[in-house]
């Protein structure tokens, strides 16, 4: 039995959309905030009076005036997102939202639409260790990314902001950090003046994660900076002992896209099985994205489908010339391997049974031989 070579054909639900609900099915959420298990959360902050100090150990973080004139600004960092270890998001998984959520418990504005904005840091820089005095260890202060305590770094071009090996106040614009900022969230949006208390602020950064994945050499981390200079906010650190709850989050949800293969055994053929072409459809039982797949089989059946979500399915597997067979409901939440599905032959005029019309057409060309 043969049959003409066909395309593979994939046939896949759309993913998300972003007027989809919050939480999708199959999506998984991970967390990333320093707490002992996960440790990769490095920030400080760069202060204009004091130019040369390090404040990567301060259990705050201090964000004032605008980006390319701060009195403060923030930055901060999370390592090691991705790859296959306990608590990283899979490679093969795909962002669906990302969002940072920081504690602000004093923030001051003459405007409710006054903002802080997050920037996408496009060089290297060290949190370091200080809580003020000079910069140690090449970490990074207002007036440099990577400080050489003898002040000598404007000799250095590569550890200065910019790229011009001069003094500059903070990261600039173009080079450290691009023009547009990629999220911000309002500092009081429902009045002015100061207020003390703790406000949760939350930044969409979906794309910039996105971004991460796809290239995790770009991660370089945020620059926060204020949208006027009458704004004024001071941000929980990874540092703050107090309620480690309110260090900073990142949280991120995607899905965990997998494999699933198997074997397939059409009754009574004995041959290579790579001319036989099969029909393959994840059917979703309330969750999971529908999949239809056509290929040919491998020499002994087996199959393999890709970019399968997470879900319940029934599957269905379709050969030409046998019955199709429907395996119950399962839960698929990683890589599957399905063993020996055996399929029932006799269905020679494709309608899935076996008649007397199937006998007629094996009757009517009885003793035949193929080219």
């Amino acid at each position: 039995m043969s049959m003409s070579r066909i395309t593979i054909e994939v046939m896949v639900g759309m993913l998300f959309n972003i007027f989809a609900p919050d939480v999708l099915a199959g999506t998984v959420t991970k967390t990333f905030q320093n707490n002992g298990t996960y440790i990769g959360c490095a920030d400080t902050y760069l202060q204009a009076d004091v130019p040369t100090y390090n404040y990567g150990a301060k259990d705050r973080l201090l964000v004032a005036g605008v980006p390319v004139t701060p009195v403060r600004a923030a930055l901060i960092r999370f390592d090691n997102l991705f790859g296959e270890g306990a608590g990283q998001i899979p490679t093969t998984g795909v962002i669906v939202n990302a969002t940072l959520s920081m504690t602000a418990y004093i923030r001051t504005t003459s405007d409710t639409s006054q903002y802080i904005a997050a920037y996408p840091m496009l060089k290297d820089w060290v949190p370091g260790t200080g809580s003020g005095g000079d910069a140690q260890d090449n970490s990074s202060c207002m007036n440099a990314r990577h400080y050489r305590f003898d002040g000598n770094y404007a000799a250095y071009p590569a550890d200065a902001w910019g790229t011009d090996g001069l003094i500059h106040t903070g990261p600039v614009q173009g080079t450290d950090y691009p023009g547009n900022y990629a999220a911000s969230c309002l500092v009081n949006p429902t009045g002015t003046g100061t207020i003390e208390n703790d406000y949760t602020m939350t930044w969409n950064i979906t794309s910039l994660v996105q971004g991460w994945k796809t290239t995790p050499s770009a991660n370089f981390g945020l620059y926060l900076c204020a949208s006027a200079s009458g704004v004024s906010v001071y941000l929980r650190s990874s540092e703050y002992t107090n309620n480690a709850n309110q260090r900073p989050l990142l949280t991120i949800e995607y899905l965990p896209f997998f494999s699933l293969s198997g074997t397939v055994d059409p009754q009574y053929y004995t041959s290579d099985r790579s001319d036989l072409g099969v029909k393959i459809q994840l059917i979703p039982q309330g969750d999971g994205v529908f999949c239809e797949k056509k290929m040919f089989l491998g020499p002994a059946g087996q199959f393999a489908i890709d970019n399968v979500t997470p879900g319940t399915y029934k599957i269905a597997v379709k050969v030409g010339g046998w019955l199709r067979k429907v395996l119950p409901a399962r839960s698929l939440t990683e890589t599957t391997n399905l063993d020996n599905i055996s399929l029932i032959g006799g269905d020679c005029d494709g309608d899935n049974e076996t008649t007397s019309t199937d006998m007629s057409i094996v009757l009517t060309h009885m003793d035949l031989k193929g080219d």
